[in-house]
C-alpha cells in the first residue's frame, strides 16, 4: 500500500526525530556489517542481535520478496 499525496506531504513537512549518539552508532554498526559480509544469513542475524541493545524483542523477523516480487520469504527468525 502505498501513501498518499497528503501523506507523503506531512511526512516531509514533519521535523526529523532526533536519534541518540547510542542509536546513531547502532546504525553505523549495520552498516559496516552489510559491507563486510557477503552471506545475507549472518549479515541478517548480526542486525538483530544489533537492534536487540535498543529493542527488547521477543521475535524478531525478516521477510524478503523473491522473484518476480510477487511473494515473500521467510529469510531470519530469532
Amino acid at each position: 500500500m502505498n501513501p498518499t499525496e497528503a501523506q507523503t506531504d506531512t511526512l516531509a513537512s514533519s521535523p526529523a526525530p532526533e536519534l541518540s549518539p547510542e542509536v546513531l552508532a547502532t546504525l553505523t554498526e549495520i552498516g559496516e556489517e552489510v559491507n563486510a559480509s557477503l552471506d545475507l544469513d549472518e549479515v541478517l542475524a548480526r542486525t538483530a542481535a544489533l537492534i536487540k541493545r535498543h529493542i527488547d524483542y521477543e521475535i524478531f523477523g525478516v521477510l524478503m520478496f523473491e522473484g518476480d516480487g510477487s511473494y515473500l520469504k521467510h529469510r531470519l527468525q530469532t
